[in-house]
């Protein structure tokens, strides 16, 4: 007989507190990076001393991109110009304004399935490159980029409560390093404390999962409600040098290749690939569905079942917004989670309940004709 394959008591959404006696074989952070609470704090910081010591005026940003952060950045003052990407797309559109100087340009690393092409296919003179290596910080492209600058928000690829990192690849001048404000300094404790408790909810404890969600969401709604740019707390910066992401980032890499597998040939469904020529590693299970109608279908049968999948980002837009591409996709995308907090088995069940979900549908639209 088979071995029925579950998942935990839940899949997906936000990290536990994990620990791990195994020690990265490599420094887990660039050299001489500066270390933030948050990647909007990082982006804050950066713009803010960029405008000062580099005379940037106007900054460049992908219309495929989330909202909230894309809110944070203009926020600053900058001018923001918009240009045209996608995680469909090797590289960006051209650009329909030419660079000039103090002008930056902000490229995203889409769910880490790009490689440098992405960086190589711009024309950047005579301006400053900023990539966003948020889903990937350790690709062969970010360790090797010829950017201005580069940053990550480690903690949506890590169990941190708080923590990103900005750096320079070419060694040039960055915004000093601030202490932890009081108030991010509060928002990461109550990271940690909802992070405690999923892992005991986990374990099987007696846990109210009401009560730890709550406090997951007070956190985040915490976010941008504070004016002063912070650094990292104490917390995650002693941690972050005894993660193993090293092994971590191996096991996403195999995670995604089984889910992959299993949801080949599915129709309906694209899966977003990387070129598998570098070392590149999947932030998550990519599904592209044909219609909103199917995305939506997928989604709510997995949360019936306590799994967990994301919009990567929720974009608006209608048909004659400038918006309309990136809008109509975010409609149709759906991120399911490969990270090492799973196993083969599991990822098996997932797969065989965006099936389910499917043949439901299908069986459905059958009987109604």
């Amino acid at each position: 007989m088979q071995q029925k394959c579950e998942v935990p008591r839940e899949f997906g959404s936000e990290f536990h507190l994990t620990a791990s006696s195994r020690r990265p074989e490599s420094p887990i952070l660039p050299r001489d990076s500066v270390l933030y609470a948050t990647g909007r704090d990082a982006l804050r910081a950066l713009i803010e001393w960029g405008r000062a010591e580099r005379g940037w005026r106007r900054w460049f940003l992908p219309d495929y991109f989330c909202q909230d952060v894309s809110a944070a950045i203009r926020a600053t003052g900058i001018e923001v110009v918009t240009y045209r990407d996608s995680p469909l797309w090797e590289a960006p559109a051209p650009l329909e304004e030419r660079l000039r100087q103090g002008d930056a340009l902000f490229l995203v690393n889409y769910f880490g399935l790009r490689d440098r092409r992405a960086a190589e296919a711009l024309d950047m003179h005579p301006a400053d490159l900023v990539e966003d290596h948020t889903h990937d910080p350790w690709s062969e492209w970010a360790k090797a980029s010829g950017a201005s600058f580069c940053l990550a928000s480690l903690r949506k690829c890590l169990p941190v409560p708080d923590g990103a990192i900005l750096w320079s690849p070419r060694g040039d001048n960055l915004p000093p390093q601030l202490p932890a404000t009081p108030h991010r300094e509060t928002f990461s404790w109550m990271k940690l404390a909802a992070m405690t408790l999923k892992r005991q909810y986990l374990a099987g404890q007696d846990v109210e999962k009401e009560v730890f969600r709550q406090l997951q969401i007070r956190a985040e709604n915490s976010i941008g409600v504070d004016d002063e740019v912070s650094g990292m707390s104490d917390y995650t910066r002693e941690l972050l040098p005894t993660l193993p992401w090293d092994d971590w980032r191996r096991r996403r890499q195999g995670n995604f290749a089984t889910m992959r597998e299993a949801l080949s040939n599915t129709a309906g469904l694209k899966i977003l690939s990387p070129n598998e020529a570098g070392d590149v590693c999947p932030f998550s299970l990519v599904l592209v569905c044909d219609t909103r109608e199917r995305r939506e279908r997928i989604r709510s049968h997995l949360i019936a079942n306590d799994i967990y999948p994301s919009v990567l980002w929720l974009i608006e837009g209608n048909d004659t917004s400038p918006m309309r591409e990136a809008a109509e996709l975010s409609r149709r995308v759906l991120c399911l989670s490969c990270d090492f907090r799973y196993e083969a088995s599991h990822f098996l069940r997932v797969a065989a309940l965006v099936q389910a979900a499917l043949a439901k549908q299908t069986d459905e639209r059958s009987q109604a004709a």
